[in-house]
C-alpha cells in the first residue's frame, strides 16, 4: 500500500542542516503583561537561556532544576502551594533545544498575590544560586530525577524516543547508558555551582496574563511592555 501511494515521489534523502545561531542573551529583566480583564487569577511564566544539554556539567543544572521546581516535592512546591496557599500548582523545567537550552517558572496564582509570587520565585533562585541544596534535598532531587529517567525507558516507545532526542540533539552514543551514574555523582556544590553559573534572575524574561490590577503591582520588577 506505501509503494502504491507513494512510488512516484522523488527527492533527495539529505535535507541541508538549517543555520541554528544560538539567540543572544538579554540585557537585562523585561517583564511583559497581557490584560484579561476581570480576571480572578493572574497566569505567569518566566524563563531564561541555558546552554544545551551536550555543556559539560549540565546533569548538575537538571538536579539544580529538580531541587527548585521540578518535582512536587521541589521548593517552589513547598512554600507556593503547601505553606502559602497562593497556587495549586508551580514547576521549573528545562527545555531542549538545538541552539540553546530554555529554563522556566510557570503558575497561576490568585490576582492579589501575583507580584509576592513571582518574587518568592525570584528569592528561590537566589537563594539556590547562594547556597548550596540540604544533603537531603541533594539525595531527593537526585532519586527522582534518576527514577524519571529510567522510568523513561521501560518502555520500547520510549527507548525509542530517548534515541532519536540523543541523535537529534547531537549528544553521546553512550549518554543513555552513563546518565544515571552522573547524576548520582553530582555534589550539592556543583548544584550551587550551576544554578550561580546558569540561573541568575538579572536578564530573566517574565510574561503574565491577568487583571489590571495585577499590572499596577509589578511595577518595579522589571520594564513593563503591555502586549495582546
Amino acid at each position: 500500500k506505501l509503494e502504491a501511494a507513494f512510488a512516484s515521489w522523488s527527492g533527495s534523502s539529505e535535507l541541508p542542516a538549517p543555520p541554528m545561531p544560538a539567540p543572544a542573551p538579554r540585557a537585562g529583566r523585561a517583564l511583559y503583561f497581557v490584560e484579561r480583564p476581570g480576571s480572578a487569577q493572574s497566569v505567569f511564566a518566566l524563563g531564561r537561556l541555558v546552554p544545551k544539554e551536550s555543556e559539560p556539567g549540565y546533569e548538575a543544572l537538571r538536579v539544580a532544576d529538580m531541587v527548585l521546581g521540578g518535582s512536587f516535592a521541589a521548593r517552589l512546591t513547598s512554600d507556593l502551594r503547601e505553606d502559602k496557599g497562593w497556587t495549586y500548582s508551580i514547576h521549573s523545567s528545562l527545555e531542549d533545544g538545538l541552539a540553546s537550552g530554555g529554563f522556566f517558572v510557570r503558575s497561576q496564582v490568585r490576582g492579589g498575590v501575583t507580584r509576592p509570587a513571582l518574587d518568592a520565585v525570584l528569592a528561590h533562585l537566589e537563594r539556590l544560586r547562594k547556597a548550596a541544596p540540604s544533603a537531603a534535598e541533594l539525595e531527593q532531587a537526585k532519586s527522582l530525577l534518576a527514577g524519571r529517567f529510567v522510568r523513561g525507558l521501560e518502555t520500547q516507545e520510549g527507548l525509542a524516543d530517548a534515541i532519536l532526542h540523543d541523535a537529534l540533539f547531537g549528544l553521546s552514543d553512550d549518554r543513555l547508558d552513563g546518565f544515571v551514574a552522573r547524576v548520582r555523582a553530582v555534589s550539592a556544590a556543583q548544584v550551587r555551582e550551576a544554578a550561580a553559573r546558569w540561573l541568575g534572575s538579572g536578564d530573566l524574561a517574565v510574561a503574565v496574563v491577568g487583571d489590571a490590577a495585577a499590572a499596577k503591582a509589578l511595577e518595579g520588577l522589571a520594564p513593563l511592555t503591555r502586549t495582546g
